[in-house]
């Protein structure tokens, strides 16, 4: 690990983040929701069908879609602790680097679907996902800045 305690508090935030964010995912399987109360989805849905009650035909495409989620989230969220405890903490610049464009990439993308479909809402977890990655990639980014990619 890197010498300097910034550098090593940060990255053990991040893999604290990763296993949090995983546990929470986890949670979601089993209550099929982003909150315990429900309150994202009838947001997204007020903004999507203009109610925040789905049909009985509508939920059960809306649980295999949200299965579908959770199981891609929990798939990147293994990738990333790896990429975190075996590249970032050993200072690899392209970890770093795959960090930052998926976090980018996953900004963007979710941007432009929420404003696509009209799910105003959504905007939550975006700004979620920009509070929980972006400061840490700032903090580590003197430690990889002068790093050949």
């Amino acid at each position: 690990m890197h010498s300097n305690k910034r550098f090593n508090s940060t990255i053990t935030y991040m893999k604290w983040l990763t296993v949090f964010i995983g546990i929470f995912t986890l949670i979601s399987t089993f209550t099929l929701s982003f909150d315990p109360f429900h309150s994202l989805e009838k947001l997204i849905l007020q903004d999507l069908i203009g109610s925040p009650i789905m049909s009985t035909e509508t939920q059960s495409v809306f649980n295999f879609l949200f299965l579908l989620f959770c199981l891609i989230t929990l798939v990147v969220l293994i990738f990333q602790y790896y990429l975190i405890v075996k590249a970032l903490a050993k200072v690899e610049r392209w970890a770093f680097d795959v960090l930052l464009i998926s976090s980018f990439l996953w900004i963007i993308g979710a941007s432009l679907i929420t404003l696509y479909t009209g799910a105003n809402y959504y905007f939550a977890s975006v700004g979620a996902m920009v509070l929980a990655m972006f400061p840490q990639l700032v903090i580590l980014w003197p430690f990889f800045s002068d790093k050949k990619a």
